[in-house]
Order: C-alpha cells, then structure tokens, then sequence
C-alpha cells in the first residue's frame, strides 16, 4: 500500500496580504516558516519514502524545513508549479475585480477562460494527473510526501476521484495542512483532508 501525503507551503506575505501568487516566485514569511518547523516535527516520526515538491521559492523552502529530520532531498518538479493567473499575479481579488471586471465575471463562471497569459483548470489537471499516474507507478509501498501549492494539490485530489475539476475551487487547502491518501490497487480512500492540527503544537508517530 502507497501512503500519499500531500501538503501547502507555509504562509508568504502575498498570503497575508490576500494577494494572487501564482507563479510569482515569492518567500515564506516568518509565520510560513514557523509552520513549516510545525510540520516537521509532527511528521518527524513518519518513515517518508520519498518527497516531491514545486521548485518555487515558498515550497521548496517548506519541503527542506520538513525534511530535515529525515536526511533527504525533496525532488523539484515543475508540473507542481502553482497554476499561472497572468497578468493577474501580484493583485488582490479586489484589484483584479476593479482592473479587468468583465474577464474576471467571465472567469468566475467558467475557469477555462483564464486572463492573458494563464493557464486554464484543466490546463493544470493534465500535469497534475500526469504527476500523479508517475508517483503511483513508481510508488507502490511507503509514505511519499508532496509539497506544493493549493491548485495542484486541489487538482491531484480530483484526479484521485475523477472529481471534475470545477470542484477544486470548493474544496480548503489551508497554509501547511495535511491531506492523506491511501493506494491499494485500484482502491483510492482519502484518510484526511486540510489537517492543521500541528499549528497547535501537535506530533504524529
């Protein structure tokens, strides 16, 4: 059996600032660092086989504070790069709503309409199904670790379920949670899902 555990980066200051990220390749802040040491200890006694993470900053930065008690290096892979939003990266939902209103009334009922140089959902689900076939053909057994953005991370869970990928927009991927699948051959159970539970000083074994 394949133990999946897919988790966000700590927090940035464009996080805090409710500003979209994208593939603006932007630092944890303190906070964000504080909750990657969060993790790291809650998983300290987890046996992780192998781990994958987005090469952007905020990621990769959380994966190497998590993988510090187990001596490995997270392998960096583009197709966990958070989706592109274009000339949207940089702005608040606000800003964007002011600047280019009717894009983002078209953008908001149909996510295959992305702004100038995005990408669309399912743009974003191909690499992310991609990824995910890869990490179960090579994975059989043990604990595999992913560490990226919220829209892969959303969009590899749609991928686990043949979910639409419509869906993932409702779905809460918070700051450093936790979401945990199983593989037993075809079998696909979700154990969890957005566990933060380590932001409150907790330890898994």
């Amino acid at each position: 059996m394949m133990r999946l555990l897919l988790a966000r980066h700590g927090q940035t200051e464009e996080n805090n600032q409710g500003k979209i990220q994208g593939q603006l390749d932007v630092p944890l802040n303190e906070r964000g660092r504080e909750q990657a040491r969060l993790l790291r200890d809650r998983l300290a006694g987890v046996k992780i086989a192998v781990a994958y993470t987005s090469p952007l900053a905020r990621a990769l930065e959380t994966a190497q504070i998590v993988l510090e008690p187990h001596g490995l290096e997270p392998r960096q892979e583009d197709r966990l790069k958070e989706a592109s939003y274009g000339v949207w990266e940089g702005m608040t939902w606000l800003e964007v709503q002011n600047k280019y209103p009717l894009a983002f009334a078209e953008w908001a009922v149909d996510r295959e309409r992305a702004p100038e140089g995005a990408e669309t959902t399912h743009q974003v689900k191909s690499r992310a199904h991609q990824l995910m076939g890869e990490i179960r053909s090579e994975h059989r057994e043990g604990t595999v670790l992913v560490l990226t953005h919220g829209g892969p991370l959303r969009l590899m869970l749609c991928c686990a379920f043949d979910i639409p990928p419509e869906w993932a927009f409702d779905m809460a991927i918070d700051n450093t949670a936790i979401s945990e699948l199983t593989f037993a051959g075809q079998r696909v159970v979700l154990r969890r899902h957005n566990d933060t539970c380590h932001l409150q000083n907790a330890r898994e074994g």
